[in-house]
């Protein structure tokens, strides 16, 4: 047939593999409390209308604690006015 050699597969022992070094920032403080707020943003919403409702539940039904009377003194030779 023909006169065909089989090769042995390559090496690659003879490669240097270098891992690729990256500098990657710690996130600070603020960063993860600001992402923090940011996935649970939907559970803050849904809080603060629910504390909004109520707050505006309790003012529209609550009766007024105190009531203003107003009186103003009239001069003893005072001209007496009439509305109308």
């Amino acid at each position: 047939m023909n006169n065909l050699i089989t090769t042995p597969p390559p090496s690659y022992a003879d490669l240097e593999l270098v891992p690729i070094q990256r500098q990657v920032p710690q996130p600070t403080g603020l960063e993860q409390l600001v992402a923090a707020l940011y996935r649970q943003r939907l559970v803050i919403a849904i809080a603060m209308g629910l504390a909004l409702l109520v707050a505006i539940i309790l003012t529209v039904t609550s009766k007024p604690k105190y009531t203003a009377v107003a009186s103003v003194p009239r001069a003893a030779g005072a001209a007496h006015f009439r509305r109308g």
